[in-house]
């Protein structure tokens, strides 16, 4: 389809070309486009007054093979009806653009219904605090928050850590083990090196679900729903012109369709810091795995 449209656009507008075209042939443009070159000799009895003009030669500003319509020549565009044939290629060019990106989001929007994906039930949040460590909290949460007046089933929150302390504690458990292996176990440099290997141990063990974590989160999480009507209704929530400009529900305008939801609502949940809701958050639909 991308190919044919493709094809129909570079088309007409080299139809559009020939009415040009014939417009400079008209009007004989073709021969202004020449440069004379000359060389002027002065008399050796009265420098400056007398002299005889020598025509050199002609050539053109450009060759005959690159030319076009796009090139408007010496006289520019004179001739009014010329760029108004490129105006008419220019819009055409436009809305046949946005009918194939129209085509490609119904062809996406078709094939995601027939199928069914990961990330039909998942959405990815931003904008957490980085001590939202704890995935019993996240999930009780978007559980009471997820869709207006409604409590959702949430099957899992998978948080995203904090790479850089995440390496480092395992960069200092390898260099405590390498460490440990020139000592005695009795000495007491090797109690203190085992103090903390323990620290870094717990410190990784505490990202398991369940437990809050001693790590610092990245401030990124994917929730994930047990029912695709619920992640739908989530994404519809929290998208949308007064959710992104003013962090507000959106509402049903009066006298307009069922659900245009053009109105403005209430202000949308804040994600708590210190038992404050002070975050706003972020949603939009997660990615595939892979």
């Amino acid at each position: 389809h991308f190919l044919t449209l493709l094809a129909l656009v570079v088309l007409f507008c080299g139809l559009l070309q020939i009415p040009a075209l014939a417009v400079y042939g008209q009007q004989n443009h073709l021969e202004l486009w020449q440069w004379t070159f000359w060389r002027d000799t002065y008399s050796d009895v009265d420098p400056g007054t007398s002299f005889e003009h020598t025509v050199l030669g002609k050539s053109r500003a450009i060759a005959p093979s690159l030319l076009t319509p796009g090139n408007f020549g010496p006289r520019q565009a004179t001739n009014t009806f010329i760029p108004a044939l490129y105006v008419v290629c220019v819009v055409v060019i436009c809305v046949a653009a946005l009918v194939g990106y129209q085509r490609m989001v119904m062809t996406d929007i078709s094939v995601d219904i027939a199928t069914t994906s990961p990330n039909d039930f998942a959405v990815m949040v931003r904008g957490l605090p980085h001590t939202a460590t704890d995935e019993q909290d996240i999930t009780q949460w978007f559980s009471e928050n997820a869709v207006v007046g409604k409590t959702v089933d949430i099957v899992k929150v998978v948080i995203g850590w904090d790479v850089v302390e995440f390496r480092e504690n395992l960069r200092q458990l390898r260099e405590c083990r390498r460490q440990l292996e020139g000592l005695e176990k009795d000495d007491p440099q090797a109690v203190a090196i085992r103090k903390t290997m323990a620290e870094a141990s717990a410190a990784l063990s505490s990202a398991a679900p369940d437990r809050a974590s001693k790590l610092r989160s990245s401030g990124i999480v994917v929730v994930i729903f047990r029912h695709q009507a619920e992640m739908r209704a989530c994404l519809q929530r929290w998208n949308g012109p007064w959710a992104w400009l003013c962090y507000e529900d959106a509402s049903e305008a009066p006298y307009l369709w069922t659900g245009n939801r053009l109105g403005r609502g209430g202000p949308l949940p804040r994600y708590p810091l210190g038992g404050e809701p002070v975050c706003r958050i972020r949603v939009e639909r997660a990615p595939n795995p892979g």
